[in-house]
């Protein structure tokens, strides 16, 4: 929303040991520390992410691989072709997939945490199938809630 990262939702676990996603950001770099900022920033267009790097800046010390414009212009694109963003840090694992509508508009992204020592290849796949499959069904609720608004106008 205007170039920025919002967060619209977030979902605790109910394993005892779980990830406060809200001590993982810091306000510095905040969209490059995410998978989910990291994906919707992959994922828009040119003049979008000039207007991310305008707000937040290039990533400097928040990605150490992506601290020049090139550098971060191949990251962006590594991630795009995959249609996953992923990081390990502080002993945790963390994915985002994009959120795409029909039309093929970004809607958004939806990531995960989980502690480090959960996470398997297998693990991983698994949770990614569901947060792609939960994507698809997130596009379709929400492309039809942005159509009935757009509708009424």
């Amino acid at each position: 929303a205007g170039d920025r990262r919002r967060v619209l939702a977030r979902a605790l676990g109910t394993q005892t040991v779980q990830v406060d996603s809200c001590a993982m950001e810091s306000p510095v770099g905040y969209l490059w520390q995410t998978p989910t900022g990291r994906m919707l920033a992959a994922s828009c267009t040119p003049e979008e992410l000039d207007g991310i790097i305008a707000n937040d800046g290039l990533p400097g010390e928040s990605w150490e691989e992506a601290k020049s414009r090139r550098d971060l212009a191949l990251e962006l694109a590594e991630i795009r072709q995959a249609g996953v963003a992923e990081r390990h840090e502080r002993d945790v694992a963390s994915l985002a997939v994009p959120i795409w509508s029909a039309t093929g508009t970004l809607l958004g992204a939806l990531g995960m945490h989980m502690p480090e020592y959960r996470w398997t290849l297998e693990f991983r796949e698994q949770t990614l199938r569901a947060l792609r499959n939960s994507a698809v069904r997130l596009a379709g609720v929400w492309s039809d809630g942005i159509s009935a608004v757009m509708g009424n106008r």
